[in-house]
């Protein structure tokens, strides 16, 4: 079950007309991805801790908006996370705080699977403020970019439906 927090805001926020603005950073209302035009379906900013420090900003773009998470996360079409930083986050925290995400939003019977996982937490980099990550999610699985260069594939449609739901938990 999908926890509400940051992907709730994504999904369930009003499709954008114009680029949207959180926390000071704005996004584009599409992003084109192999000729297909994804439209922005929400936008919102993930805190942490009890100080409620942001640590990025994220919009999920689709092909067909629309306001039902379960609906959304279990279409084959394409959809794209961008994530823009504002804090210098390690490596190793956020191969961490991923793979926490991954296993929170996959409880039994639902499995991760493992191999999938650690591809993905090997194309992990760590990140600075100001910087920027793509996440975008066919049916041939998910492509990984960092600040505009692909950094490598997960192969696999499963993987590919499952990761998204990981901007729905809470890091460790």
């Amino acid at each position: 079950m999908i926890r509400a927090s940051l992907l709730a805001g994504l999904l369930l926020a009003a499709p954008a007309a114009h680029a949207a603005e959180v926390a000071g950073v704005s996004l584009p209302e599409t992003r084109e991805v192999d000729g297909a035009v994804l439209r922005l379906n929400g936008i919102g900013a993930r805190v942490f801790s009890v100080f409620r420090v942001a640590v990025y900003v994220a919009g999920l773009y689709l092909e067909r908006p629309s306001r039902d998470a379960d609906a959304i996360l279990g279409s084959p079409g394409r959809k794209l996370i961008e994530v823009r930083y504002l804090r210098e986050v390690g490596q190793d925290d956020v191969r961490r705080a991923w793979r926490h995400l991954l296993e929170a939003n996959c409880p039994a019977p639902c499995a991760v699977p493992q191999p999938a996982v650690e591809r993905f937490l090997a194309l992990s980099p760590a990140v600075r403020a100001g910087s920027s990550g793509t996440y975008i999610f066919s049916p041939a699985g998910v492509a990984v970019m960092a600040d505009g260069r692909v950094l490598g594939t997960v192969p696999g449609e499963a993987f590919a439906r499952l990761a998204p739901a990981a901007f729905s938990g809470a890091a460790p």
